[in-house]
């Protein structure tokens, strides 16, 4: 399953300099529910159109909340086109989405469709963005999404992540390899490309921590709380 891109309605829009695209019109059409315009909101947000002269007069946050009830539709081709849409909004504004949608595109990572969950992991791994979600998605039964995960959660720096990604080691080889170079860039440590490499460090990393949880001492009790009164 794919979406197209409109390539010719971008490249028109950039030789133009969007002068004209204050995006009002499409987000009107959006929140009627036409699908072009969703599509069309999308593409202002493109990064590679300038700032200056994208979505001229409505804000990214306003055009997000506009395509994120799509997200929702029972259509899978609605679906990645909402997202797709998202993501180039989130792209152009990092910190509004962060704040204001922090969990959007996360809930996308346990759609049905391969094609949405792939794409999901990709659009957090381009915002540097992980949670609990994208961790899991490492164990995600289709490789693509898992190795995309993999990829993410190291664009993330995330150190939460390193369990999981030791475990994918072990799986598909595209999805090791791709937990091998998250493990270098989240821990800075160069056992280079190959999963068997960091399958050992794995070992010893895992060993140390189970040593430190051995002596980290019981979290002292809780205060019992006093009864009100009556």
């Amino acid at each position: 399953m794919s979406a197209s891109r409109p390539a010719a309605a971008l490249a028109a829009l950039l030789l133009a300099g969007c002068s004209y695209c204050d995006g009002k019109a499409e987000l009107e059409a959006a929140r009627a529910g036409d699908l072009d315009a969703v599509q069309t909101l999308g593409e202002l947000g493109d990064p590679r159109i300038p700032s200056s002269a994208s979505l001229t007069g409505i804000k990214i946050g306003e055009a997000i909340e506009v395509v994120a009830p799509f997200l929702e539709s029972t259509d899978p081709l609605v679906r990645l086109q909402a997202l797709e849409a998202v993501r180039h909004l989130a792209t152009r504004q990092r910190d509004l989405y962060r704040s204001r949608f922090p969990t959007l595109i996360d809930t996308m990572l346990a759609d049905p469709e391969v094609e949405i969950r792939w794409r999901a992991a990709w659009a957090l791994g381009r915002l540097e963005r992980t949670c609990p979600a994208l961790r899991e998605a490492l164990k995600d039964p289709h490789p693509r999404v898992a190795e995309r995960a993999a990829w993410a959660v190291g664009q993330a720096r995330d150190e939460d992540a390193v369990d999981g990604l030791i475990d994918a080691l072990e799986a598909d080889p595209a999805v090791a390899r791709q937990a091998a170079r998250a493990l270098g860039r989240i821990t800075g440590l160069r056992h280079g490309p190959e999963p068997a490499a960091w399958a050992g460090w794995g070992k010893q990393w895992r060993a140390r921590r189970a040593i430190d949880d051995a002596h980290t001492p019981p979290a002292p009790p809780e205060e019992p709380t006093p009864p009100g009164d009556d």
